[in-house]
């Protein structure tokens, strides 16, 4: 079963799209995704599953697309990942495949802190 799926917020509103074979998102008609901001192209990106999970590629379009900020020509999607297209925000959810350390390099792993004792800082001194 195949539970992976986008949350688009865009000028018309916010909706969810079920995740398939391939997903296309722009201005046109003719896009899966038709989106209402003039800052997308056309024809500005593509979601494409993968054997091992989603891809984002923009598809050569005028002002590029985000992803976490950073922009993206090609990118494995992990979930919680936001998608900026101008104004178009869009979250990609899927709970099959959780993010993890490895699949979100940006964010910084968890840091052990050891504590010592007094006695044990003045012994080192």
């Amino acid at each position: 079963m195949n539970s992976a799926f986008i949350n688009i917020t865009d000028a018309s509103g916010a909706r969810r799209v079920p995740l398939t074979g391939r997903l296309t998102m722009g201005r046109h008609s003719t896009n899966d995704v038709c989106l209402a901001d003039v800052q997308a192209s056309r024809f500005h990106c593509a979601i494409v599953k993968k054997e091992d999970g989603y891809v984002l590629t923009d598809l050569q379009s005028s002002n590029g697309t985000l992803l976490n900020g950073k922009r993206v020509q090609s990118a494995q999607l992990a979930d919680g990942d936001v998608v900026t297209i101008g104004a178009t925000k869009i979250l990609f959810r899927d709970p099959a495949r959780p993010r993890s350390a490895k699949t979100n390099p940006t964010k910084p792993a968890e840091q052990k802190l050891e504590f010592l004792a007094d006695d044990d800082v003045l012994d080192e001194l």
